[in-house]
């Protein structure tokens, strides 16, 4: 008798752990404020609701074949196996709370996780045991997730487009005590090919007020000029007539062009979101009498920062054959850029409904960086630390989808070493 009565126990243990408990008394679920009267069940911490609970919160597409559960919203697949908290999202492996169940012919999923894996949100207020699902808003069919995917899909596809905007930056410097304040204005021209690469920006900043110094405000604009080429990197620099090749060992940029081209933007998007990253519809916006669809997309100071670091290992910055690569000046530099980089970013996307290009876009950025630069001996300049705080704003426009463009002639540039040479000979 003792020896089945031990036998039924663990018979029993076994099964509270795979098998979710009823919900206790009290708990309510929330589908978009409404109560759910359906069975769901709580074990715990973790809620489950029946399949026909997910399809009535999200358009998805559910079938059930023997032990495997499919739910597809667009281009986001979710697989699961009753039994199994290993489940597949997107073709990526995911562990869930809890193990989808059949429970009196109901089959009975993780609530938060299979909701949250397509853009819903699931809230939980402890002081009314209360289980809140939000679903997300749709256009045209699409979370704004997916939305977010598509329109960099289309704009992929169409393989070239230009961008212009006009900018604003408020920058205050501060080093041994001292701080100047820096407001700028004015352009930024973009040209962009995918493949092959090619890229040229040309800016002209113009200061526009100067406090904390003696310096006088420049009476000209400040004018930069970068190209990308499958040769490399081309700038312009002040105080040198010509293009200088920039030449940073460990940096392969035809690597890093080819690796980001083939990142898959729909997974791109999932992954911000995971760092953090808000991404939501605001109201549309009618141009001349036609509907645009609008998307916000905000990045705090933790998730941007994430999100950076996970892009340049993702990439693949630095060259996979450079050994040396983490003792290069690039990567030294770069170390301490991304450690001391602090920004919240927020931008709006307004794109067409029609063809999924994106037609302009508002930018803001807040920014806090400290660089520590080192003693100079030649100079008997001391070691220091300089604080650099910016706030910038930019609207821009994107046009000429497909449409060629010529760069300026870049064949006769010079080394940056070649420069140096060059200047410091004079």
């Amino acid at each position: 008798m003792r020896k089945t009565l031990i036998l039924a126990m663990a018979v029993l243990l076994i099964a509270l752990s795979v098998v979710p408990a009823a919900a206790e008394p009290g708990f309510v679920l929330k589908l978009n404020g409404q109560d759910y009267n359906g069975p769901f069940t709580v074990y715990d911490g973790s809620t489950a609701v029946p399949l026909t609970f997910i399809e009535e919160a999200l358009p998805v597409e559910t079938t059930v074949e023997n032990e495997t559960i499919t739910i597809g919203l667009d281009d986001a697949t979710l697989v699961m196996k009753l039994g199994s908290k290993a489940a597949v999202l997107n073709g990526q492996e995911k562990a869930m709370p809890l193990a989808p169940q059949l429970v009196d012919q109901d089959t009975m999923v993780p609530l938060r996780f299979v909701l949250e894996s397509f853009g819903a949100q699931v809230g939980w207020d402890a002081g009314k045991n209360e289980i809140s699902v939000t679903t997300p808003v749709l256009k045209a069919g699409l979370t704004a997730e997916q939305m977010l995917g598509k329109i960099t899909q289309a704009m992929t596809s169409e393989g070239r487009y230009k961008m212009k905007a006009d900018t604003t930056m408020q920058m205050e410097m501060t080093a041994d005590g001292q701080t100047q304040n820096v407001d700028m204005s004015g352009q930024v021209n973009a040209s962009v090919q995918e493949k092959p690469l090619l890229g040229y920006v040309s800016t002209s900043m113009k200061v526009d007020n100067i406090t904390g110094t003696d310096e006088a405000v420049p009476p000209e604009a400040l004018v930069s000029e970068v190209v990308l080429n499958d040769e490399g990197m081309f700038m312009t620099m002040p105080g040198y007539e010509g293009w200088v090749k920039m030449e940073m060992e460990g940096l392969d940029l035809n690597r890093l062009m080819e690796q980001y081209g083939s990142q898959d933007p729909v997974q791109s998007v999932l992954q911000m979101k995971e760092f953090g990253a808000v991404v939501n519809y605001e109201a549309d916006k009618v141009v001349e009498g036609k509907n645009y669809g609008v998307i916000h997309v905000a990045m705090s100071e933790e998730a941007l920062g994430k999100y950076l670091n996970s892009v340049i290992e993702q990439t693949g910055l630095f060259k996979a054959s450079d050994a040396e690569a983490n003792d290069t000046e690039l990567q030294a530099i770069l170390d301490q850029v991304l450690k001391n980089f602090k920004a919240d970013m927020s931008y709006d996307m307004v794109f067409d409904y029609e063809t999924y290009l994106m037609v302009s876009m508002d930018m803001d950025m807040d920014m806090n960086m400290t660089l520590d630069i080192p003693a100079n001996e030649e100079s008997g300049t001391p070691a220091t630390s300089m604080q650099i705080k910016s706030k910038q704003q930019a609207v821009y426009q994107i046009y000429d989808y497909g449409v060629e463009f010529e760069v300026p002639d870049v064949s006769g540039a010079k080394t940056m070493a070649e420069v140096m040479a060059a200047m410091t000979a004079e």
